[in-house]
């Protein structure tokens, strides 16, 4: 029996109602191992290949010869804007056998909540948080509301992988299966990835299911590439949140996006605000017809409907975004994507290119990089790290297909103390053995000892958070109720305090708390002024205004730079190779970056001394490895700091570069333990939410483990040194 006819017949009826020629190659695969296997399933293909019909059109066909006494399905995803997406797609299907299809998340109308909880059947689409609210309220009702469950859909898994949500998703998972009895198959939809192994294992990570691993293949489409540089004159800089309409920057994107559907993708809200102003004012000024929107995580839900309807009904549209259009929210087809800066990693290259191109068009990315001319006269060991950086990323995944390795955090404490505070107040007072049972066989925890659970559960008792009962039980306590009934405990990952911004009483976003009265800001690409500040109930109210100014926002986007790519920098800088994607300007560029790389000798030099006692590591690491090495410097007791992505710096050391060499030479061979070392509590708290309640020891060992990879480190230092034991000046290099 080939595909189709496997499945049921409203879904067939529906496909030719639909005009479709054929299922993709990602749907027949699909279909064929959710039907006649019990394994948990990897879907992994690009953009628009048809994933959510993939896994839905089979799982629909099993529970149509299969029907569910409960509710049948969780479908995950990171964002709401997803769930109301996949909602529009199938809800014609699921209306036809009358399948209740319930949005839960804390924008979605409570009433269709209301009828599901009193008769669970259907499909409920949720966020990781709404999740976990329905777990901590509903307690032991758990098992009545999904007693039949059969399905765990994970929406853009790749995204859950190594970071606190898809840990908590897969906590959650562990919970609802072990108060159910039996575990349920897990459905993870994903991008392109260079290995599966990884997605894999995090699909099974609470039941002992195999995975199947199904790929589709990729429609070949031509690339169409280019690496450009740019120069802002005196004024107009990013830095003051306006950008004169005279800058090369904005002329260069209106050209391109003139006619033409396309989005601006930058690494920071504060430039895609400057940006979509700055295009707004050149519309303006020329009486053009392009749409400009904004959209990122501080504009409010019906701003950023406005930006995804713009791309799906509009013809000449241009949106400036940050990684909140990276995800498959279903925006159409577009002409061209723009990248002002670097791509933050191979990952989200592919994600933002795969943006364009569809139904196999070629697909269009321009990066447009700043020029750093007065840099390179000013600082002799300045390296325009972007543009080298892009080389290497295309290069790594047009040449290699190779995209970032995701690697599982083993040691969760900040989740682990979430998640006795939330188990305890789903199912009530517990004692210990049995808290201990329920959480530490959750597969996440797997690490943990039991003698590190009972450190955390001590000083959680001491600091008033969990309390012993009458008969030896653990309850919440004072401080662990308080901390549990605020509806930010829901969520994992830490958001900075920020304001609500209102225009004639409608919120249009957020902003950081350091605003003042008078203040100018640009927010949605419009221009505004600040005229009032409510500190009680964090609202600024703001009116229009002509001038406009910077909108600033706490840390934006934090991602480790892998070790390939730096070693693929450094390949770049030693090479001859040219590169028919960068202009004249790009490549002039590349060939003064390369001229600066020899003339510093770093081709063996990795310590040069730019001026009196200070010193530069080029040791060509990645970012987890050069914490690591900063860590063992400081721990020899040198005082260091990581400058960018690429260097350590040495300050006010009087000592010589052999004595350095001889210190780095000791951290590729030594064995030291770095849970030894005493690391500042500035360093290692107040990197994951809730992580101040932790233990020191604990503390450090998380951030040790996320942050730091010394067993990398010490090889990639042997690896240098070996064979070099006698020649030792090609190490160093002398400036001042």
């Amino acid at each position: 029996m080939d595909t189709f006819s496997s499945l049921a017949p409203y879904i067939q009826d529906y496909i030719y109602d639909n005009k479709w020629q054929n299922l993709t190659d990602i749907q027949n695969k699909a279909i064929y191992e959710i039907l006649n296997t019990d394994n948990n399933i990897l879907l992994a293909s690009q953009t628009a290949s048809g994933k959510t019909e993939a896994a839905f059109f089979p799982i629909l066909t099993d529970l149509y010869y299969n029907p569910s006494r409960s509710i049948s399905v969780i479908y995950i995803s990171p964002l709401i804007a997803l769930i109301n997406d996949q909602f529009e797609r199938l809800f014609d299907l699921l209306e036809i056998e009358d399948i209740p299809l319930v949005r839960w998340h804390g924008q979605s109308l409570v009433s269709p909540k209301k009828k599901i909880l009193k008769n669970p059947q259907g499909i409920i689409q949720i966020t990781p948080e709404s999740l976990e609210a329905l777990v901590m309220r509903e307690g032991r009702n758990i098992e009545f509301l999904f007693s039949d469950l059969r399905y765990i859909v994970i929406d853009e898994v790749h995204c859950f992988m190594n970071n606190e949500r898809g840990l908590q998703v897969m906590s959650l998972i562990s919970r609802i299966e072990h108060l159910i009895k039996r575990g349920v198959r897990h459905i993870g939809l994903s991008a392109t990835l260079s290995s599966y192994k990884q997605a894999a294992n995090y699909l099974n990570l609470s039941n002992n299911k195999k995975c199947s691993v199904c790929i589709g293949k990729d429609k070949s489409s031509a690339l169409n590439l280019s690496i450009q540089e740019y120069t802002f004159y005196n004024k107009g800089e990013f830095e003051t949140g306006v950008l004169d309409v005279e800058q090369p920057i904005l002329k260069k994107i209106y050209k391109m996006a003139k006619g033409k559907k396309s989005i601006v993708f930058a690494n920071s809200r504060k430039d895609v605000e400057a940006i979509t102003a700055g295009l707004k004012d050149i519309v303006n000024k020329e009486n053009g017809s392009l749409e400009v929107y904004a959209h990122h995580g501080s504009l409010s839900r019906i701003q950023r409907n406005e930006a995804e309807d713009g791309l799906k009904t509009k013809q000449e549209v241009c949106v400036g975004a940050t990684v909140t259009l990276e995800l498959g929210i279903d925006i159409g087809e577009l002409d061209l994507i723009i990248q002002q800066g670097s791509s933050l990693s191979v990952s989200s290259f592919v994600q933002r290119l795969g943006r364009s191109g569809r139904k196999g068009q070629t697909r269009k990315m321009a990066f447009l990089l700043k020029k750093h001319d007065n840099l390179f006269k000013k600082d002799p060991l300045f390296i325009p790290i972007d543009l080298i950086k892009t080389i290497a990323i295309i290069e790594l995944y047009v040449k290699e297909k190779w995209i970032e390795p995701i690697a599982i955090m083993k040691y969760c404490y900040f989740l682990l103390f979430h998640q006795i505070l939330s188990t305890i107040k789903s199912l009530g007072a517990l004692a210990p053995s049995s808290l201990a049972r329920r959480v530490l066989s959750i597969q996440v925890f797997k690490y943990i000892s039991i003698e590190e659970f009972k450190t955390l559960l001590h000083s959680m008792l001491e600091s008033d958070l969990l309390e012993i009962m009458e008969d030896n039980s653990i309850n919440l306590g004072e401080k662990g109720e308080i901390l549990t009934n605020f509806y930010d405990f829901y969520s994992v990952f830490m958001a900075n305090k920020e304001m609500s911004v209102k225009f004639e009483d409608k919120i249009i976003g957020t902003i950081g708390k350091e605003v003042r009265l008078g203040d100018r800001i640009v927010l949605s690409s419009i221009k505004w002024k600040v005229v009032d500040i409510d500190t009680e109930k964090l609202e600024v109210i703001v009116i229009k205004d002509g001038v406009g100014g910077i909108a600033k926002w706490e840390g934006d986007y934090f991602v480790n730079l892998d070790i390939r790519i730096v070693k693929k920098m450094k390949e770049i800088l030693l090479s001859n190779n040219t590169y028919p994607y960068l202009n004249h300007s790009a490549n002039s560029y590349l060939e003064k970056s390369r001229y600066r790389f020899h003339y510093l000798k770093l081709q063996h030099a990795i310590i040069i001394k730019s001026e009196s006692n200070v010193y530069t590591l080029f040791p060509w690491l990645g970012s987890r490895e050069l914490r690591a090495l900063s860590l063992s410097l400081e721990n020899k007791g040198y005082k260091t700091a990581i400058d960018n992505d690429l260097t350590i710096t040495i300050e006010k050391t009087k000592i010589e570069c052999e004595t350095i060499l001889i210190s780095l030479k000791e951290i590729a061979d030594e064995t030291v333990d770095p849970l030894s070392f005493n690391l500042s509590k500035d360093l290692i708290y107040n990197k994951f939410k809730n992580d101040r309640f932790l233990p020191y020891e604990l503390a450090k060992k998380q951030y040790i483990d996320y942050f730091c990879d010394f067993e990398s480190m010490r090889n990639e230092l042997k690896l240098l040194f070996k064979g070099q034991r006698k020649n030792t000046r090609q190490f160093f290099n002398t400036l001042y």
